[in-house]
Formats: C-alpha cells, structure tokens, sequence
C-alpha cells in the first residue's frame, strides 16, 4: 500500500468512484481547464480526458516515482503513439523517460534503473497480494527477499527520489517544459503533468500552472497530518480569481470513509479556512470494479 513513502503507485477506490461521476457530470468539466491533486497513476485523469471534453487537464503529484509512471501511462493510452518505455528494465535497455535520448549522467541512469525495476517488482508484489477487507490491510504472499533486494538496489544511491527530478523524469520529445515544475505533452497539448509539493506550496507555486477552473482529487484525506497541507492548497488554487464563464473555482474532492474522525477533522479543517462545502450526489454508473464495503464521499468545496 505504500512504496518509497508514497501511497500514489496504487489506483484506489475513491479514483474509480470520481471517475464514474465525473462521466456522468461531464457537463460540469467540458471545456474546464482541470487539475489534479495527488494524480497517482493517472486512472482518473486518463478517464476524464477520453470522455468529458475538458479543454486542459493537469496531472500533478510531488513523488518522481509516481510522476514517471504517470507520464508513462498518459502517454500509453492518450497519445496514439507507441509508447518508448520498456515495461522491464535491465542493463542493456534504454534509461526510464528517454527516447533515443542521451543522458550524460551515469549517476542517474543507474539510479533510474534500479527505481524503476524496485517499482517493477513492488506492482508485481501488489498483483499478488491479498486484501483483507476487515482490517483494510494489504497481506504480501511473495517472499519479503524479493522486495529488500528491490529497495537495496535503490538505496545504493543517495536519495534515488531527488535524482529523479522532473526534468529528467520527463526527458524526451513526447513532453517539453512550460517551466521548470509544469510540463506539456508534445501531441496532447491539452494534457500536462507537474510537480506540486503541499507542504511547501506558495501562491507563485500555484499560479505557474496557468487558469485552473476545477481541481480534482481522489483519496487524499487518510491521514490528519495532511490536512492542514491539503486544506491550504485548496485554499489557495480556490481564491483564485474566476477564469471560464466567470465562475469561481470549484473543487470536487472523493474520499473514502475509513475513519470518521479523520473524515470529520478535514470538513473542521475547511471551515476553518473560510472554504463552503457541500455533498454531492454520487454516480449511478457503475463502470469499474472496486470494493464498496467501505462508504466514499464526494464533496463539493468552494471559497
């Protein structure tokens, strides 16, 4: 469940349940210029794009890990073109976010070797896994070897996560800079991936990914030291001034109820930063299989 201190290298169920409402509600996205909070793997993203006709859509996450396979992903199913990575890495193939594009940097070749074959082997472990649904706890029935050998191979080198930065991430012709923390894909220019770190955010972090009329975010309030994180960034991409039609930003955040006590210090959270929020009525769709023992919410946060 979590993978190089991050819990974004999974699809959760809040991601699914968002998607089929955002394609029953795509009237509320078409023509949005849309970002994300905590993409993870793109699931959600990748299904808004195909089916709600918004006009921009930004994947953004803080975890390189997490931000290469995105644009992996993104580039496998939007781009209608080959996609360059190898799905198994080894000596001899190509460095991760490269197409016959030459990083002078042996450092970071091996260092992106062996953070791509850890995580690799961590989504391989996951395939195997068994979910115990009463203590929603994820039991591994690989042999743990496997996995130390994994997190070995990337902790010879020192902090693998920073040496992933996002240029080299992103390095190659399917993606290109729009700054040093936004990138644009070449053929989709409606579709961009950043970096966004919520604990360190600033107003000019948030306003270098350009007009924003709707953030969207899947399973991000888990745990309560996030929140006051997570509360001011919504805060500040919210008082944004409106872009499309004249109509404040508006936020669409799903959750799934695990604690309500997490649950209820989050809506605290909002109100306490001067944030309106409000339920909203949840898909009828059933497009995607996931558990729904648990409940998931979807609220509506404006300023």
């Amino acid at each position: 469940m979590i993978s190089f201190g991050t819990t974004g290298l999974s699809t959760w169920q809040a991601s699914q349940h968002l998607a089929e409402w955002s394609i029953q509600n795509k009237e509320l996205l078409s023509g949005r210029h849309i970002l994300e909070l905590g993409c993870g793997l793109g699931m959600l993203g990748l299904a808004v794009c195909q089916e709600c006709g918004v006009r921009t859509y930004t994947f953004t996450d803080h975890s390189a890990n997490v931000l290469h396979l995105v644009a992996d992903n993104i580039h496998r199913n939007l781009s209608g073109e080959e996609d360059c990575f190898d799905s198994d890495v080894t000596e001899e193939k190509q460095p991760i976010g490269t197409c016959n594009s030459h990083i002078a940097s042996t450092e970071n070749d091996n260092a992106s070797r062996a953070c791509k074959r850890s995580i690799n082997i961590k989504m391989h472990l996951s395939k195997e896994s068994v979910m115990r649904t009463s203590s929603d706890a994820i039991e591994c029935t690989e042999d743990d070897s496997v996995e130390q050998s994994a997190e070995s191979d990337c902790e010879t080198h020192s902090n693998c996560n920073s040496l992933l930065d996002l240029e080299f991430v992103l390095n190659g012709p399917q993606w290109h800079a729009l700054n040093k923390d936004v990138y644009v894909h070449t053929s989709r220019d409606m579709i961009q991936v950043g970096r966004l770190d919520w604990e360190s955010v600033t107003q000019e972090d948030v306003d270098k990914f350009g007009p924003i009329d709707v953030l969207l975010a899947a399973d991000v309030v888990y745990d309560v030291r996030l929140i006051p994180c997570l509360v001011r960034v919504l805060k500040l991409f919210l008082s944004r001034d409106p872009h499309s039609h004249g109509v404040p930003p508006v936020a669409y955040i799903a959750a799934t109820i695990r604690s309500e006590d997490t649950r209820d210090q989050f809506l605290i959270a909002l109100s306490s930063a001067s944030l309106s929020y409000m339920p909203v009525e949840p898909s009828s769709l059933r497009l995607f299989h996931y558990d729904t023992s648990i409940p998931i919410e979807i609220i509506k946060i404006t300023v």
